[in-house]
């Protein structure tokens, strides 16, 4: 899990957000790491523009000793020196952004080395986190500070919103380094985001053969400023929860992994992967979650605009709220799912269908009586009404009310199987 700790920043560069509040408050520093703590092999990142620019970074780490946490830092190297005697006095691993030269102030990179030798000097753990935020670059720099500061890892962030095309030459360098690079002690891998496709056959099968690793598109979870979660920081245009929804770790990842689920699967809108060997076997789930909820936020503006002209063909109206539902409910708008079911409903109350994803929707907007209701509409309409009532079922056990779990798997045993 990541803390995005603060908006401050020492000079304008790549890749930085703005937030409300400006500073993470501690009190949500410590409830986020008391989820953490429920998960404590996993290590807790440090990010922000600059994240130890955070006026209460001492009782930061004070609160990471408390909980035994595993900290590490994502920073720029700009940094005040107490927040340089702080990491001395309680070392972390260190993610070091390093940036195209030309876009810092000589004054600003002179700092920065000195810095990274310094502590450096102090045993340190460092690794480079290449920041590509022009993908037709030169990055060759960065094989110049590994020799330099025996940093011996190096990790390649790219946009992962960007297309394949725009990504093609960055790939190429990297894969072209990478095996050069093992060979002297050094590695280096690629960040979320990076699909196969991005490299030809003759590289492809090069990486394979050391192994090379490159982070696929799963939830690295970002706590924001003001609390809510974030299924990873180019998501942040979807914001979930706050942390303090969640009792565990656990919690909140399965959260991400169900509520875009459907997200994450569909290629529909990306012919290229319907047919794509990594799609198919697994290896790869197509573009980036941040690339799908860009295009899905686009259709989902298109569709509410049509829904706001009334449609005067009934068929019509009725795909265009099927659509609108899909496409809310793919992007965890469940509010605005209810409103188009609500509607499909009041035009066939006997639709089971309608029942079931209002149990669903209802659901997920916490309207939990609602929500049953609809299930048991949904199974008096259904050939085969143990579907309905199992899923109700599983909605009940997760939310941990298991006598009442208990009392409907009875129910739905004594139900008769549909005749084939």
């Amino acid at each position: 899990m990541e803390l995005f700790l603060t908006n401050r920043k020492r000079a304008d560069l790549p890749f930085q957000m703005d937030f409300q509040p400006e500073d993470m408050p501690l009190a949500v520093v410590q409830r986020a790491l008391d989820v953490c703590a429920t998960a404590s092999d996993i290590p807790v990142l440090l990010t922000g523009n600059e994240p130890f620019l955070h006026p209460d970074l001492e009782d930061i780490f004070t609160a990471f000793r408390k909980r035994k946490l595993n900290c590490v830092a994502e920073i720029s190297g700009l940094m005040p020196d107490s927040a340089k005697k702080l990491l001395v006095e309680h070392p972390c691993t260190l993610f070091w952004r390093l940036y195209r030269p030309e876009l810092l102030a000589a004054q600003d990179l002179a700092e920065i080395r000195a810095n990274l030798k310094e502590l450096r000097d102090a045993r340190i753990p460092v690794q480079f986190l290449l920041l590509a935020d022009d993908l037709d670059a030169s990055y060759d720099f960065a094989l110049e500070w590994l020799e330099e500061f025996q940093v011996r890892s190096l990790m390649v962030r790219m946009p992962c919103t960007a297309t394949i095309p725009e990504r093609l030459k960055l790939a190429a360098w990297c894969a072209e380094q990478a095996p050069a690079l093992l060979k002297r002690g050094y590695t280096l891998t690629l960040d979320c985001g990076a699909m196969p496709c991005l490299f030809s056959d003759e590289h492809f099968g090069q990486l394979a053969k050391i192994s090379f690793k490159r982070y696929s598109c799963n939830p690295h979870m970002v706590v924001l400023p003001d609390g809510h979660l974030v299924h990873c920081l180019p998501m942040a245009m979807l914001p979930g929860p706050p942390v303090t929804t969640f009792k565990t770790h656990a919690d909140a990842l399965q959260f991400y992994y169900d509520v875009f689920r459907d997200l994450q699967l569909d290629n529909a809108d990306h012919k290229e992967c319907q047919s794509c060997p990594s799609c198919l076997v697994a290896l790869c789930t197509g573009p980036s979650m941040a690339a799908k909820a860009q295009l899905t936020l686009k259709h989902y503006e298109e569709l509410k605009k049509l829904l706001e002209n009334e449609e005067s063909d009934p068929e019509k109206r009725k795909l265009q709220l099927w659509r609108m539902t899909y496409m809310s409910m793919k992007i965890a708008f469940y509010a605005d799912a209810v409103e188009c079911l609500e509607e499909l409903r009041r035009h066939d109350p006997g639709d089971d269908k309608v029942h079931y994803w209002l149990g669903c929707t209802y659901w997920e907007c916490n309207r939990l009586t609602e929500a049953e209701d609809e299930f048991r509409k949904c199974a008096r309409l259904t050939k085969d009404p143990r579907a309905p009532l199992a899923e109700l079922h599983r909605r009940l056990v997760k939310n941990g009310n298991a006598i009442r779990a208990r009392l409907l798997y009875e129910e739905i045993k004594r139900i008769e199987p549909p005749a084939p």
